[in-house]
């Protein structure tokens, strides 16, 4: 923590590295995910808990989660007599906003270093909107991606984490930190690597 400050508001930027994608319903299948590496930004305030430990509450915003796959269970028409199944392409679009609580408890590895580590309780709110992803020969025979939105799903998970930080005290107000820590909401595993600006008050 900034010197003796009990308070103290962090805000920072982090490269997420992104495992995984959610299926919002059964007959849904995205085996691809698409978004490997995305960039998120996040805020937390924290309150100091004695000599060692911290309490902190942080929002972080992840804009857009892709995935793509097709629909198992489509339309199914009949050639000849004979019924054949359409699969459909798909791609799914996916916001989320994370609230966590999390304690960290500090070690002090010299005047102006520490190291800081604990668990993070995470609230994912998850909204995805699902389309069908197809692509259409134009004139010329130029493919031409056509996208046409089929349904919107809401997610509410809770879930447990870890994270730890180095910290480089620059005054007695302000820090510099950098940071790793992964969160787990469904079917997702999601690392973070970030960097931030911490002022005590």
């Amino acid at each position: 923590m900034v010197g003796a400050a009990e308070w103290s508001v962090e805000a920072g930027a982090a490269s997420v590295a992104v495992s995984g994608v959610r299926p919002y319903a059964a007959k849904q299948n995205f085996p691809r995910n698409d978004s490997p590496h995305i960039a998120a930004g996040f805020v937390r305030l924290a309150h100091s808990a004695g000599a060692r430990w911290s309490l902190g509450l942080a929002y972080t915003y992840y804009q857009k989660l892709e995935g793509s796959g097709a629909s198992p269970s489509s339309d199914v028409f009949n050639r000849g007599g004979t019924a054949a199944t359409v699969v459909v392409p798909l791609k799914s679009f996916e916001r989320v906003h994370e609230f966590s609580l999390d304690a960290r408890y500090r070690w002090q590895l010299s005047a102006h270093v520490q190291l800081e580590a604990g668990p993070v309780v995470s609230y994912f709110r998850s909204r995805a909107e699902i389309g069908s992803d197809l692509r259409i020969s134009a004139p010329g025979g130029v493919p031409v991606e056509y996208y046409s939105r089929l349904g919107e799903f809401t997610g509410n998970d809770l879930r447990l984490g870890a994270g730890g930080a180095v910290t480089w005290v620059l005054s007695p107000r302000w820090e510099t930190r950098v940071g790793y820590r992964v969160a787990a909401p469904p079917n997702r595993t999601l690392q973070h690597i970030s960097v931030a600006l911490n002022w005590g008050f």
